[in-house]
């Protein structure tokens, strides 16, 4: 049967997803002291550092002002005895130079080629024991964004850390015009967790039946320590998504993300959609909501997240229960079926429908592209004239590779008030 391409209808969606992620366990902890190379070799005063330490994939560069120093890292030692470890603290300027460094001196820049949760290093500001002198450090990810900042505490000897998902770069110095010396250079790496993903169905921006107008607002939130990368992807209805558009938002810790009309305002789309979201590090939880846009006020319907988990694979079949279909379309019901697939190939899907009795009406099918979702309104009329007041789909794919939702959407026809039924 040729696949039957719809525009969004009364039934409101509206999306709760939980991306629930697993709890990271360290994989290694790297502890850099300035004073032996990799090989346990001694490193002299001196010595530029900016690749003593790249066999374990870190660099060290000079950021910010070089005009004091010069533009390179080194091993200073100029070492006060009541920290660290001797006999060099690292620098951005070399000896005979004072080791101590602020703003002015520059930062010293740790370039990570495979991205750390934690980043340490011991401060010790000048004239200890007073309030005169800290540091400060801060985290970037990979684009360059900040992840995380911290500033030691005045006139303390200690070790400050900054923490969060996918760290790729850090810098530290004397924060402003305050001074300090730095040593032992702590890095944490972990496993990470696996990106978890979620299919939501029924995003909306578009004019509906019976003069309704459709949106949705996105909500993402991480509830964990670590901050997130959620990359929202925009897999627009009645065509194939192997490449579709895609934004990226980073959120730290007890932050969360809200986008009204998110097609328009993120992806600046008019029509209808399935989003997808992945998320990485943290504990994101992701809520959408679909609805009429009526001046009166709005409504709709909750739909739960799916997980790729959770699809119907090849032979598997799954059934929709609780349908029906009124032959008057003023009154009683009518049932929409919701197809999404998350394949990488072409698939077909199969859809038989029944009869509460069990009689069977006969068997649709319907070829999606790689990522496609498609509605088929009235889905019943496909096969009857006649009024089905309750009944229920079988669905299922042969098609080697196949991962599909499926899904009803049963809409009051004097109210347009619907009930969401995922298959199960």
């Amino acid at each position: 049967m040729k696949k039957s391409r719809i525009i969004i209808v009364a039934p409101i969606l509206m999306a709760v997803t939980l991306l629930a992620f697993p709890q990271e366990t360290p994989a290694q902890v790297v502890l850099i002291d300035f004073d032996t190379d990799p090989s346990g070799n001694p490193i002299a005063a001196g010595t530029v550092l900016t690749h003593v330490y790249s066999a374990m994939g870190i660099t060290l560069l000079h950021a910010g002002s070089s005009d004091l120093c010069g533009s390179q890292i080194f091993a200073n030692s100029n070492h006060p005895g009541d920290f660290g470890s001797n006999p060099n603290v690292v620098s951005t300027c070399g000896d005979p130079l004072a080791s101590d460094i602020s703003e002015a001196y520059g930062f010293v820049e740790v370039i990570l080629d495979s991205p750390a949760t934690s980043v340490c290093i011991e401060v010790r500001p000048d004239s200890p024991g007073t309030t005169d002198h800290w540091a400060v450090l801060r985290a970037y990810d990979s684009g360059g964004n900040p992840v995380d900042e911290t500033r030691s505490t005045p006139g303390v000897i200690e070790t400050i850390c900054v923490r969060g998902f996918r760290i790729s770069s850090a810098q530290f110095s004397g924060d402003g015009n305050h001074y300090a010396r730095f040593d032992n250079l702590g890095l944490i790496y972990h496993a990470g967790p696996k990106p978890t993903t979620a299919y939501i169905p029924g995003a909306a921006n578009l004019a509906g039946a019976g003069g309704t107008t459709w949106k949705t607002s996105l909500d993402v939130h991480n509830r964990g320590g670590f901050s997130a990368v959620a990359t929202v992807e925009l897999l627009e209805r009645d065509q194939g998504n192997p490449s579709p558009s895609a934004t990226h938002f980073t959120i730290a810790p007890g932050e969360s993300l809200h986008a009204d009309n998110a097609l328009q305002t993120v992806f600046g789309f008019n029509g209808a959609a399935t989003l997808r979201v992945t998320g990485t590090g943290g504990a994101l939880v992701a809520t959408s909501r679909t609805y009429n846009d009526d001046p009166s006020g709005t409504f709709g319907q909750f739909v739960a997240g799916a997980d790729p988990d959770d699809a119907i694979f090849p032979g598997q079949t799954a059934t929709i229960i609780g349908l029906s279909q009124s032959a008057n379309a003023h009154q009683g019901y009518r049932t929409n079926l919701g197809l999404v697939s998350a394949s990488e190939v072409p698939i077909s899907v199969y859809v038989e429908l029944f009869r509460a009795s069990g009689n069977s009406l006969g068997t649709l099918s319907y070829d999606l592209d790689p990522y496609e979702s498609i509605q088929i309104n009235k889905v019943y009329e496909e096969l009857t004239t006649d009024g089905v007041n309750s009944g229920y789909a079988v669905v299922w794919s042969t098609t080697a590779q196949s991962l599909f939702f499926a899904f009803a959407s049963v809409v009051d026809n004097s109210s347009g008030d619907g009930i969401y039924i995922p298959a199960g």
